[in-house]
């Protein structure tokens, strides 16, 4: 969920300015769809990875992957906490800048990379979550697909301005729950 929202708050900032100024978003949400294909395929090729390696090495890449996962974890938790409250106005401020430096395609840009980036940090928990599970992973990947569907619902409704989401206590709620 918080992966998502994430991401769904740049690209909902994004492709409402984008939309505010007249331009179009359909270059921008292709973006963000080959972003997605991309992090999808980084995961399953993780998961087949590990799958193929004998049992020392797939529990050295587990153990990487699940220090990389605490390590995504720390350091977001921190950023978010420091920068929460500001971070509308900020993703809104880059975005006026970058149209004005590089055009619509600027944002298009920002848009595909912040999808690559929390989805690349996405597959390595939703990895890490599913190894662990002991058992069947189909609970982590549902787990994660529901979060990921609440997020998108959530960034639409921010999208057409039918919510108002006080980032600052939501980030600071979650990072207890990720702690």
């Amino acid at each position: 969920l918080r992966e998502g929202l994430e991401v769904t708050l740049i690209v909902s900032i994004a492709a409402a300015f984008l939309k505010r100024n007249g331009q179009s978003t359909r270059a921008m949400f292709a973006a963000v769809g080959v972003a997605i294909l991309v992090c999808v395929g980084v995961g399953v090729g993780l998961n087949i990875l590990s799958e193929d390696l004998p049992q020392a090495q797939q529990e050295m890449l587990e153990t990487i992957i699940g220090v990389v996962a605490v390590a995504f974890v720390t350091t977001m938790v921190i950023w978010m906490n420091r920068n929460a409250g500001r971070l509308q106005g900020e993703l809104e401020h880059e975005a006026e800048e970058a149209v004005t430096r590089g055009g619509s395609m600027a944002l298009v840009v920002m848009a595909f990379l912040a999808v690559l980036k929390e989805g690349f940090e996405l597959s390595v928990f939703l990895l890490a979550a599913a190894q662990n599970s002991h058992g069947s992973r189909w609970p982590a990947v549902v787990g994660g697909v529901s979060g990921i569907a609440v997020a998108i619902a959530v960034g639409v409704a921010i999208y057409y301005g039918g919510l108002k989401l006080n980032l600052n206590r939501f980030f600071r709620i979650t990072a207890g729950f990720l702690v």
